[in-house]
């Protein structure tokens, strides 16, 4: 697949070597220039890299229509959930939330909330988390993922016996709505946090 050279800097930043690229001030960047370091490193394999551009890119004006504003938030949403990094994660979700509104009319609205509400209870603003979890849940039960993805953060977590309570209101709302799939991944997972618990 060929790239479109769209950035005024693409022929440098695609010759310069990685250390000058390290050294490259991103806020005096534009996006056009962003998203070209951005491939560039990805085509180093520079990984640790890529994801200090996209969060440059994520606190730009945001209006370039050649980059998915919606992946770059949630890989880098994702990369510092994973690694723990809950205020950074909740920063970065508060902002997703204000541009999902805006741009994608609420599109990501429940992955925004439910992971929102995850960073405040591991922040230890557990009323806080607790209750735009129980909001989303009211507001749309059938929404299995997010039971399925609560568990997910609190197994992390070792929360055992709050990942064995998501995936048992999830594999009860499944059992409602005969949706036999989602049935047997809750009841398959609920097993193995079982052991888990014990």
């Amino acid at each position: 697949m060929e790239y479109i050279e769209y950035s005024r800097n693409w022929d440098n930043i695609f010759s310069m070597p990685v250390e000058a690229l390290e050294k490259m001030d991103l806020e005096k960047m534009d996006e056009e220039d962003l998203d070209a370091l951005s491939i560039r490193l990805k085509r180093l394999g520079e990984d640790h890299l890529v994801l200090t551009v996209h969060e440059a890119m994520l606190n730009s004006s945001k209006d370039n229509p050649a980059v998915e504003y919606t992946n770059l938030f949630e890989k880098v949403i994702i990369h510092w959930m994973g690694e723990k990094v809950y205020s950074k994660a909740s920063d970065l979700l508060e902002n997703y939330l204000i541009f999902d509104e805006k741009k994608r009319d609420g599109y990501r609205n429940h992955f925004i909330r439910r992971n929102l509400g995850i960073c405040y209870i591991f922040m230890d603003q557990a009323e806080r988390g607790q209750k735009i979890i129980d909001d989303l849940i009211a507001e749309a039960p059938g929404d299995l993922w997010t039971y399925h993805d609560i568990a997910i953060e609190y197994y992390f977590a070792e929360s055992f016996s709050e990942a064995y309570d998501y995936l048992k209101m999830g594999r009860d709302e499944a059992k409602r709505s005969d949706n036999d799939t989602w049935f047997k991944i809750f009841e398959e997972r609920m097993v193995f946090v079982e052991k888990k618990k014990s």
